[in-house]
């Protein structure tokens, strides 16, 4: 299916829990929005929709400690949910999208950590992130 061209900026903050993504992506969001040179809109992942909210809980409660695939596609699927609600119209109108974790934390947390095929990871990522790239 084509999709329309995407104009806007993803921005992307990773890193381990307590780093500081929230913090920094908040005040790059006050310093762009002081700017007025541009829209942007702050967002999390997991846990940006109210799907992902959801599963953000289920997941919170432990039950897919033993089966690393099925957490990881609980958060893939949460992933493609964000993309499609929040990320995808977001850019389609010409903003930036400030996102607190993505793709990346799988590769961390489910690939290296948990031990999902990290080929696995990718190409699921790719899949649900392909129409982030301006073609």
């Amino acid at each position: 299916m084509l999709r329309p061209a995407l104009s806007g900026k993803l921005i992307v903050f990773e890193g381990i829990d307590g780093a500081g993504k929230s913090t920094i992506a908040a005040r790059l969001m006050t310093m762009l929005q002081q700017e007025d040179r541009c829209g942007v809109i702050l967002t999390r992942q997991p846990g940006g929709t109210e799907e992902g909210r959801s599963l953000s809980e289920l997941l919170k409660g432990g039950a897919f400690r033993d089966n690393p695939a099925a957490e990881f596609f609980l958060f893939a699927a949460d992933r493609a949910v964000h993309m499609r609600k929040v990320i995808e119209p977001a850019l389609r109108k010409g903003l930036i999208v400030l996102c607190d974790r993505m793709g990346d934390s799988s590769y961390a947390y489910q690939g290296f950590g948990r031990g999902v095929d990290r080929n696995v990871i990718s190409s699921v990522n790719e899949y649900i992130m392909q129409y982030t790239r301006n073609k």
